[in-house]
């Protein structure tokens, strides 16, 4: 049976400042299962098949996606990738997630369990599969291959993902002939007091301090829970013919799991739109 990358993870590799998170760098699975799996990994051909679909070409340093539905429904991949998905899809895998993290997710979410029940008995799903209308949660198991870099970049700097998504892992598969320089995973913490965010859930990084990394290494691991404080990006990659390969798992909510409204700058706009709202209130007008 095909073990999930969490298999050889417990309890006391979580750490819980400035967020619940696991870093774990090497023999996070099995050697030669790494090996195969890294021998095995979909071309980038094959990964940005859905882009290429839609008339266009991937650019340089562009994260492409292969989610589970692709490897579960166009089948583009080894029997062996197919199994590594699952096993990241499956009720196992959730219990195990919930083994490392429950007491964190409660203090992370309080209200968690009073909004949707017991999370070892919510019903799971995969995510662009099945939906919410049967499903509390949605998983996903994605192939992501970063493209080569025609310009030093980063693929996506300090950010925090998408609220609705619990909890994030990243899986690395570095190819052995891939001399590329840079691209780990960084994590960050705010400063006192710098709580703020510009555009899709970015942070300015004059406002943060650099916690801790996971370099881009065949068989390290990097796991959280998703929060206001899980700030993480990936480091400056220099120019390379080179692909930077991922394993990525997730949990994902129906709803918002929490706000970032309060930590945006009040622009001219949005002010005025306050404040007309607030006078319509006043007036009777809503």
């Amino acid at each position: 049976m095909m073990e999930s990358v969490l298999a050889h993870i417990d309890i006391s590799d979580v750490q819980t400042k400035p967020f619940p998170y696991v870093s774990k760098i090497g023999a996070v699975i099995d050697g030669e299962l790494c090996k195969r799996l890294i021998a095995e990994y979909p071309s980038l051909e094959t990964v940005s098949r859905g882009m290429m679909l839609q008339g266009r070409p991937y650019t340089s340093n562009e994260k492409v996606r292969y989610f589970a539905k692709d490897v579960l429904e166009l089948k583009e991949v080894t029997p062996l990738w197919r199994e590594f998905v699952e096993a990241h899809l499956t009720r196992d895998h959730y219990n195990h997630v919930l083994r490392l993290f429950k007491p964190h997710i409660k203090n992370v979410y309080p209200g968690i369990e009073k909004k949707y029940g017991p999370l070892e008995k919510l019903h799971i799903g995969i995510r662009h599969i099945d939906s919410y209308d049967t499903c509390d949660v949605l998983l996903d198991a994605e192939l992501c291959t970063d493209t080569p870099v025609d310009t030093p970049s980063s693929v996506k700097s300090a950010h925090l993902d998408s609220l609705d998504k619990l909890l994030v892992g990243n899986f690395y598969l570095r190819r052995p002939d891939d001399d590329s320089q840079g691209g780990a995973l960084e994590l960050f913490a705010f400063k006192p007091d710098m709580i703020r965010f510009y555009g899709k859930r970015f942070a300015d990084h004059a406002y943060l301090t650099k916690i801790g990394e996971v370099p881009y290494q065949s068989n390290n691991l990097s796991c959280f829970i998703n929060s206001l404080h899980s700030l993480h990006g990936v480091g400056v990659r220099e120019v390379t013919p080179h692909v930077r390969y991922s394993f990525n798992f997730i949990l994902e909510f129906k709803d918002p799991l929490f706000s970032l409204d309060a930590y945006y700058p009040m622009t001219s706009r949005h002010v005025a739109r306050v404040l007309y709202t607030k006078t319509r209130a006043l007036l009777g007008l809503s």
